[in-house]
């Protein structure tokens, strides 16, 4: 290959660089076997900073179930998640279907741990208004059981669902309880006595008018909607203004880059190009580097690294602190990615 890189991603199984957002279902459990009674949990949970929202559901299956609006946070000495059911929404099917602990708000407390890969577990306590614990095992989901209108702010999460005025906007819609019809009521019959009839008279003569000629309604005029035009990373990479923001030496070996989500984590996605040829996309930007390697000796001279902006996180513009290690030296950088502009690293050989 012309190009030799080697690519190192460090992600040790740290809360930060973990996707809490998301469906999580699993079981609460009461007791201790052989006396155990189980329950059914299905938690929408969406992060924004260290605040928590969503919605948890306890069923029995799809018809049968009790939906909370919930409200918690991420501790920031342990990484622990806690939540609790904050607003009952809606109670669904038969109550007798249901245990008495689906019938109260509880108090989670979780931690979070990723045993393999592909694999994210929520596993903690749960607690009563009378006191009682729980314990509680959740398993990350692909697909919720029961819709809702955090779903469509979920599957777009890293293409700008993370917005704070989206998320604020779907907790207010979340939290309106749904109402419940009014239970039908007897006819009330009244007995009176019968009223004296009157005396006939002649009926005056009845004057009809011709009934009005209707126009006849008119079909609405369609609206069309053009769908939004999605652009490929390659398309965003070749339409968007590159600006140089830093420049580096090609001396020693290798060079090390380290690229980290600048301030506040809020959710920013980046390409990187090196002379126009994508060599990653979907890069999660975090607390946590994404680091890659160069060989010196494949990396033409005044060759440009190029970082693609795939959305704005929640907080814009898309902003990256970058750390160089090079021939014993450390260099630093912020680069800034938008809709219309791409940070370029330039490196010159000395």
């Amino acid at each position: 290959m012309l190009l030799r890189i080697l690519f190192f991603l460090f992600f040790p199984l740290a809360l930060a660089a973990q996707p809490i957002t998301g469906v999580w279902r699993g079981k609460v459990q009461k007791g201790r076997p052989p006396f155990t009674t189980t329950y059914k949990l299905e938690v929408k949970v969406v992060r924004q900073g260290d605040s928590l929202t969503g919605t948890s559901y306890y069923y029995a299956n799809a018809q049968q179930y009790y939906r909370y609006a919930i409200k918690g946070y991420l501790d920031p000495q342990d990484a622990s998640l806690h939540w609790w059911d904050d607003v009952l929404l809606e109670s669904k099917g038969p109550k007798t279907s249901f245990s008495a602990v689906n019938q109260q708000p509880l108090a989670m407390q979780t931690d979070f741990n990723c045993p393999g890969a592909g694999i994210m577990k929520l596993d903690g306590v749960a607690e009563t208004k009378n006191g009682d614990d729980l314990e509680v095992h959740l398993d990350k989901m692909e697909a919720p059981l029961f819709a809702d209108g955090w779903d469509e702010l979920l599957a777009n999460w890293w293409y700008g669902g993370a917005d704070p005025d989206l998320i604020a906007a779907a907790d207010t819609e979340q939290r309106q309880p749904k109402p419940t019809p009014p239970a039908p009521t007897e006819p009330v019959i009244v007995q009176t006595k019968p009223a004296p009839q009157p005396q006939p008279q002649p009926a005056p003569p009845v004057v009809v008018a011709a009934p009005p000629v209707a126009e006849k309604p008119q079909p609405p005029t369609p609206v069309v909607v053009a769908p939004p035009v999605v652009q490929t990373i390659q398309q965003k990479f070749d339409s968007r203004q590159r600006i140089v923001q830093t420049t580096l030496p090609l001396a020693g070996d290798s060079v090390e880059l380290q690229f980290f989500d600048n301030a506040e984590i809020d959710g920013d996605s980046i390409s990187l190009f090196l002379n126009g040829r994508l060599l990653f996309e979907h890069v999660r930007l975090s607390a946590l580097p994404f680091v890659i390697k160069l060989a010196v000796q494949d990396v033409p001279a005044d060759a440009e690294l190029s970082m693609v902006a795939e959305n704005l996180g929640a907080i814009p513009p898309n902003t990256s602190f970058m750390m160089a290690y090079i021939n014993g030296q450390r260099y630093t950088a912020r680069l800034e990615s938008t809709e219309k502009t791409t940070a370029v690293i330039r490196f010159r050989k000395e």
